[in-house]
């Protein structure tokens, strides 16, 4: 038997190849061979605008003596067809093409949709879903199918109806399918815009006619109003539709429904006539004849009746004869002020009286009277409600005094009510009881003139408290807050329940008599309720949370006018509602700040800028604005946020160029937060905040201010509901995360993606290092289990049962409608798999969402197609007869990839390939299970560099379809990578390495540049070094050493005395570091050596700094890392000067004091003697 698998929905199906199936003929020798069909290669196809293409039609058989074939288009204005086939796109729009066989007329058509590509693009559908997807009808039979497009705010909902096979079964443009002749055919919807396809397979039945219809009675006699049921027995027995029309001649006598039932309605002869369903002319009938009995007289069996006022009744009459058709009768009162009656019957005796109540029937207007007399009711006596009660004390309680009998009520008697102990329990006028203490009480009520009495014994109790309990057993508070505890006394009518209210801590929460708790300061307090009954306790644990503090992330700042700050408020609370602050400035004039804490400087002078939360606390910054002069130095940047792994290099300018050459140190304002080398290389070690400051020779400053922080993952869940996600930390710089998903129940994790939405991974634990602030979310999706749909490849071999097992799981069973003529082969498992076990049980919440029973003829067999990955590729089965394929039928396997993937091969139940054909057909020898293969394209990747000397890169991956690439760059020595492009130049990422899906050819390019290296140009004392600054990795260096008056140049070292040159003209090629070379300078005019009067050194020694024949020189000392210790003028030629060192090497430069030299410090210079100094 040949199994049609039902594709499920997809929005990638491009193209479907139907054909017909083939059969073998002899050949006879016979010189013309007559044309059987055309079938055309592409059934729907998108053009754009002026765009071509060629349709192939194949005129059936292949040995057809007329091949020729006429092509139309059903509008030219938007398709021209060429003799050929070629089609021609005119404009926008869509219209049929026709492929006609000269031969015989045998026609195909063609979709053609034409796209106009300068539009932006629309909303897609993106699947379609049907009514039905397996009809079985009889021939002649119609039925529609209903077409549901998603999304439904798709912008081309239009779809085209085809049926495959339109002499077995065709349909309109409606959905409407007229089943014409027994035959298999594929009824396919198509929508216009995105080639989204759907199909419902309909296998059309030979009609067996109805010959005989036979009802269950031939002739009836009903009264009017009767109704009875009539049954129609149709021949044969396997007639092919068992019901029948049903017909009155007269629906004024007698009407009947859609099921036989007859109503009769009047009086006279009709006839129930059925007729079959396929054929008019095949009825029977039964003859109905509708009769009635006429009344001929009404009479009551009471003449005369007596009741009381407010009494309610009904009297009794008998209409002749029993069993009369229309026994209704009408009412009348001669006097409804004393009897009313409505038209039931029911009456009302209202005031003292004589009346006559007439009753007349419907049929012959028959009548009779009764006559009512009605009387006033007089007191025989007093009743209560009760005559003994139990009240707790202060419950009140209503007795009811009703007069005997019930109905004697007379307005003007007066009820008196007594309570014989008021001081037990009172009662009012009303009867209302109220118990006021313990005891028994006697309540009476007496009418007025004394003559009857009833009483009530009362008896009072008290109810005693047996507990109490608080509202809450927990309470957080924040300071000067208020909050109303509530004590439950139980039971809840306990007579007593007055309570004492204490706080253990009053300093930190207090509470009044009513339970209002009111928090103090912050602490911890419990708040005690006790009962007066009993003494019974209940307590509440508060904690009383200080005010929310606000902290500014600086205290201080010195800015220039017209510059720009952005301070940062930390609240100390939870509560995202408190985190909100505003913030003001003392004096604007010199500086605003707006809502979100930015500083704008306006002139020169002081603000204090405030934030202030929500409950008035406080946290302020003091700005001071300076005018910005001509000589300050100014830092590339005021204010910086660096992840704790990175480096970040600052640089220092002066807005003068006569103060190039001033000297510079640096310094950081928390060593263990971050350090700054001598070049402005700031190195974080740990998070937190730290102002980088820079110190000119001249005594001008600049600040950076820096946050340390660690980059900032953003973990979502497409919803939490669904599932959750969270991340765990794998390295100690917070940048190494196992991302971990965890779906709810009923739900399964589907993929991680960033937030343009791009596919990152599909495992739930995801590992990734964080280079940058990134979002991420997991996405989750509904289990299948509520849309699983199981069904049988042919309902008329067998059905399919399922069952939901209270463990979760779900059973589906196979059963074969005749085991002797079918058999069960296997379940077909969502397109992809078999399994052959029945029943089959499987988790509800697994991945399974359609399962199709495949059943077979006894004789004959069963070729089952899946897909290895339908999300990958469609397949299809062409072949056999009616679902039933024997011995020698061929069978056509199709395989349909979709964009991105192709068809490896066929493979059998062994795995074993054989075909690698789209298109496999092979005659039928037994049952088979035949997998299309399906794998992802290759594509190219190409990786190039901005230039080959500054840097390498590559891609790492599969370059297949879908698959995860990555792309490296890594950088030669000195330089530094900078960004990724695509092959066109358009920007792509800064990330290194960078990772993307892949969905085709792509190219890269890597772009680096040179590192900037510090070269430091020193000199003795003597003369001056020119030439230092910052130059590129590999730059020519040019240093020149310029003597003054009374001095010679003699070598260039680098700072540890090694001879580099003896020319005061150095040049060399910069390496991939920051170099000092210092220049030496003797006294005496070109080599006539004059000696120092003295030699000049400096010492350490018992934490006293000597400093000899340095007379005039700024002495300034610093750390290794650049951090300045200390720095003074030495006033004498034998200074001796306190200071404690730290431990390490200290570098000490002396250089004379401006004032003494007259000009500043050449450009590079950090000093005129510098030197290293071990303290220990």
């Amino acid at each position: 038997m040949n199994l049609l698998t039902r594709k499920a929905p997809a929005a990638f199906f491009y193209l479907f190849i139907f054909c017909l199936p083939l059969s073998l003929h002899a050949q006879s020798p016979a010189k013309n061979v007559p044309v059987t069909g055309v079938s055309l290669l592409s059934k729907v196809v998108y053009i754009n605008e002026l765009g071509i293409f060629s349709l192939t039609a194949t005129v059936l058989p292949a040995n057809a003596t007329n091949q020729t074939v006429i092509w139309e288009s059903k509008d030219p204005s938007i398709v021209s067809v060429d003799a050929s086939g070629m089609l021609v796109a005119v404009k926008e729009g869509f219209t049929e093409i026709v492929a006609r066989t000269v031969d015989g007329g045998f026609m195909d058509y063609c979709f053609v949709s034409v796209l106009n590509s300068v539009k932006d693009p629309s909303i897609s559908v993106s699947s379609i879903n049907l009514s039905a997807y397996e009809v079985a009808p009889y021939e002649k039979d119609t039925f529609r199918l209903t077409a549901t497009v998603f999304p439904a705010n798709a912008t081309n909902r239009l779809v085209i109806w085809r049926s495959s096979d339109p002499t077995i079964a065709m349909v309109n443009s409606s959905g409407l399918v007229t089943a014409l002749r027994k035959g298999f055919t594929r009824i396919t919807v198509t929508t216009v815009d995105d080639l989204c396809t759907n199909v419902c397979m309909v296998s059309v039945q030979p009609l067996i006619a109805t010959t005989d219809i036979s009802l269950s009675e031939k002739r009836r006699t009903v009264y009017e109003m009767d109704t009875f049921r009539l049954t129609a027995v149709v021949m044969p027995e396997n007639a092919s539709h068992r019901t029948v029309l049903w017909q009155s001649s007269d629906p004024a006598i007698a009407t009947v429904d859609a099921y036989g039932l007859v109503t009769a309605r009047r009086k006279g002869v009709a006839r129930i006539i059925a007729i079959s369903m396929d054929d008019n002319a095949v009825t029977d009938e039964c003859i109905v004849t509708v009769d009635r009995i006429d009344v001929v007289g009404v009479s009551f069996p009471d003449r005369q009746v007596t009741v009381y006022e407010r009494d309610t009744f009904c009297l009794n009459v008998t209409v002749r004869p029993a069993d009369a058709t229309y026994k209704t009768v009408t009412w009348r009162s001669s006097d409804p002020t004393v009897v009313t009656v409505d038209t039931s019957g029911l009456m009302i005796a209202l005031r003292e009286g004589l009346v006559e109540i007439t009753a007349t029937t419907t049929d012959g207007d028959f009548t009779d009277v009764c006559l009512v007399m009605v009387k006033i009711p007089t007191v025989t006596g007093i009743r209560l409600s009760y005559n003994q009660l139990n009240l707790l004390i202060e419950n009140t309680f209503r007795l009811i005094a009703t007069f005997i009998p019930e109905n004697a009520i007379d307005p003007t008697i007066t009820r008196i009510w007594q309570s014989s102990d008021p001081t037990i329990a009172t009662v009012d006028s009303s009867g209302l009881i109220t118990a006021l203490r313990e005891g028994f009480v006697r309540i009476t009520v007496t009418i007025e003139d004394g003559n009857y009495t009833a009483a009530c014994i009362v008896t009072i109790n008290k109810t005693k408290v047996i507990g109490i309990r608080l509202s809450t057993e927990q309470l957080t508070l924040h300071e000067r807050e208020i909050f109303r505890l509530y004590a439950t006394v139980n039971p809840a009518d306990a007579t007593d329940r007055t309570l004492t209210w204490q706080s253990s801590n009053s300093t930190v929460a207090t509470v009044d008599a009513s339970g209002l708790v009111t928090a103090r300061q912050g602490g911890v307090a419990e708040i005690w309720v006790t009962t007066t009954d009993g003494g019974f306790k209940s307590i509440c644990t508060i904690m009383v949370l200080s005010a929310i503090k606000v902290r500014i992330s600086h205290k201080q700042l010195t800015l220039r006018e017209k510059e720009t700050f952005r301070l940062t408020a930390t609240v100390a609370s939870k509560d995202a509602a408190d985190q909100a602050v505003t913030w003001q400035s003392s004096n604007p004039a010199v500086a605003t700040v707006d809502s979100s804490g930015v500083i704008t400087t306006l002139q020169e002078g002081v603000a204090e800028i405030t934030a202030i939360t929500a409950d008035g606390n406080t946290d302020a910054c003091v700005v001071t604005v300076k005018k910005p002069m001509a000589t300050d130095i100014r830092l590339s940047h005021r204010q910086l946020t660096i992840h704790r792994k990175d480096l970040f290099r600052l640089t220092a300018t002066t807005a003068s160029a006569e103060e190039a050459g001033l000297l510079i140190l640096w310094q950081s304002s928390d060593y263990t937060i971050a350090t700054v080398d001598a070049y402005g290389t700031i190195t974080p070690l740990k998070l937190g905040t730290v102002n980088i400051t820079v110190t000119a020779e001249n005594g001008s400053t600049d600040v950076c201010y820096i946050t340390i922080t660690d980059p900032k993952l953003t973990l979502l869940s497409n919803s939490s509901d669904y599932g959750r996600v969270e991340s765990t930390v794998r390295n100690e710089f917070n940048d190494q995360l196992q991302l971990i998903a965890s779906p709810a129940d009923g739900y399964h994790f589907e993929k991680w993606i960033n937030q343009s939405g791009e596919f990152l991974s599909d495992q739930s634990l995801y590992a990734i290092n964080l280079t940058r602030d990134t979002t991420i979310i997991g996405v989750f999706r509904e289990n299948n289990d509520g849309t699983l749909h199981v069904s049988s490849n042919n309902n008329f071999y067998g059905t399919v049962k399922t069952v939901h097992n209270s463990n979760g799981s779900v059973t589906i069973t196979a059963m074969p409608l005749n085991s002797l003529l079918y058999r069960f082969v296997n379940w077909t498992i969502s397109s992809s798999r078999t399994v052959a076990e029945n029943p089959y049980t499987f988790p509800a919440n697994g991945d399974i969402a359609l399962a199709i029973a495949n059943f077979a003829h006894k004789d004959s067999y069963n070729i089952t197609a899946l897909s290895s990955s339908p999300n990958h590729g469609a397949v299809f089965v062409v072949g056999g007869s009616d679902n039933t394929l024997y011995e020698g039928n061929i069978v056509r396997l199709e395989a349909f990839a979709f964009y991105g993937y192709h068809l490896m091969h066929w493979a059998n139940e062994k795995g074993e390939a054989v075909s690698e054909d789209p298109i496999f057909t092979f005659p039928a020898t037994a049952d088979e299970v035949l997998t299309a293969v399906f794998a992802p394209d290759i594509f190219t990747v190409s990786v190039s560099t901005s230039d080959t000397e500054y840097g390498s890169a590559k891609a790492k991956g599969i370059y297949a379809n879908k698959e995860q690439i990555e792309l490296t760059a890594t950088p030669f020595a000195g330089h530094a990578f900078v960004k990724w492009t695509t092959g066109n130049g358009d920007f792509l990422s800064l990330d290194n390495p960078h990772r993307f899906i892949l969905l085709g050819d792509r190219s890269f390019v890597a772009y680096f540049v040179r590192n900037i290296y510090n070269v430091s140009a020193v000199a003795t004392v003597g003369g001056r070094a020119d030439g230092g600054g910052e130059y590129e990795f590999k730059s020519s260096v040019k240093l020149t050493a310029v003597a003054d008056s009374g001095y010679h140049f003699t070598r260039w070292t680098d700072l540890n005395g090694a001879l580099v040159s003896d020319s005061p003209e150095y040049i060399f090629e910069l390496g991939a570091e920051s170099i000092a070379y210092q220049a030496h300078f003797e006294e005496g005019e070109t080599g006539n050596e004059r000696l120092l009067p003295a030699e000049a050194r400096i010492y350490h020694a018992d934490g006293v700094l000597h400093v000899v024949n340095l007379e005039n020189h700024l002495i300034t000392v610093a750390s290794i890392s650049g951090q300045k210790v200390l720095q003074f003028k030495a006033g004498s030629a034998d200074e001796l000067y306190p200071a404690t060192l730290p431990a390490g090497i200290c570098i000490l430069t002396a250089s004379p004091a401006p004032s003494e030299r007259g000009k500043p410090v050449s450009a590079g210079n950090i000093g005129g003697r510098v030197m290293k100094l071990l303290v220990r």
